[in-house]
């Protein structure tokens, strides 16, 4: 598969998967109170997929050839856009509407840009793929996560009591969700 052709398999991929129901709601509370990145998540999965198994240093490298750009791009466009979703005194609610739009406009051009690096990356570090069963996959993508968050500059932060425990088990259920179609 050529780079161009993982990016676009990704992308498209994605939002195929994002759109199934309890998708959004499992990623966003990964994002949210584990503080991973939606975009790392479904790499995992979809890199397992296409017949990737990436060992902790591959992992690595993808992780921080994204991780600058997410905290200080994509993540605060996200914070301005959500910061914009209560009324704000002296502003017009349809204006902050179109700049919110405008915001999330440029928060998701900014996750299809982080989806094509690591999309290109895995299709030039990775190597061979492999042809491999459903629990080979699951077992790939498993790996892919366990590997995502101790390479990251910026540590985990748990905002609940569950710890990292708690994210195994929402990746366990995005992993259900995003492979579904394969057991059918």
């Amino acid at each position: 598969m050529t780079p161009e052709r993982a990016a676009e398999d990704f992308w498209e991929w994605s939002i195929e998967v994002y759109a199934r129901p309890g998708m959004k709601d499992a990623l966003l509370k990964l994002q949210d109170r584990h503080h991973l990145n939606v975009n790392l998540i479904l790499w995992a999965i979809w890199a397992a997929q296409a017949g990737w198994k990436l060992d902790e240093e591959k992992i690595e490298e993808l992780t921080r050839a994204v991780d600058q750009f997410t905290r200080y791009g994509i993540e605060r466009l996200r914070e301005v856009r959500r910061y914009l979703s209560s009324p704000k005194k002296g502003f017009s609610e349809r204006d902050l509407g179109e700049l919110r739009d405008e915001l999330l406009d440029a928060e998701i051009k900014g996750e299809r840009m982080v989806q094509t690096r690591l999309a290109v990356l895995t299709a030039t570090v990775a190597g061979e793929r492999e042809t491999m069963d459903l629990d080979d996959i699951m077992s790939a993508a498993r790996t892919h996560f366990a590997n995502i968050g101790p390479s990251l500059e910026k540590p985990v932060l748990l905002a609940d009591s569950h710890g990292f425990a708690a994210a195994g088990e929402l990746f366990e259920e995005v992993l259900q969700l995003a492979l579904s179609e394969e057991t059918a």
